[in-house]
């Protein structure tokens, strides 16, 4: 059975998306598509707030729970952002001596990378 690549399709009218800059997921869903569109701006801002978040909490980091209370931002948006967040080198699993991940309440702690992210509003205090 022979497999063709299929030309993937894209929502921007021919122009390639900025990679550099956050991205809401795509899943080639109508609905989903819609709804990652929806978000799209906002997407920068919630990672700003999400890094902000993390640089006030220093090497004791932050598990999903805490950044939803830290930030304001809903489970279904801390995650995604997190886990860009993390494809990108800004953060990590915090790992304890037996290079095991921290768990914290059961949740995964997560801790900033030495690679600096850039606030637009340099605002650290948490929201809340």
């Amino acid at each position: 059975m022979s497999t063709k690549l299929k030309k993937q399709r894209t929502l921007f009218g021919g122009k390639v998306p900025d990679k550099s800059k956050p991205q809401p997921i795509m899943t080639g869903n109508v609905a989903s598509d819609a709804a990652a569109e929806f978000v799209r701006p906002r997407v920068g801002g919630q990672c700003d707030r999400i890094m902000a978040a993390m640089r006030n909490a220093g090497q004791n980091g932050l598990t999903d729970l805490e950044i939803e209370k830290a930030t304001v931002i809903g489970p279904n948006s801390v995650r995604p952002r997190r886990l860009e967040l993390q494809r990108r080198g800004y953060v990590k699993l915090l790992l304890g001596p037996t290079l095991l991940p921290v768990l914290r309440d059961g949740y995964s702690v997560w801790v900033e990378t030495n690679r600096q992210w850039p606030l637009r509003n340099d605002k650290t205090e948490s929201v809340e």
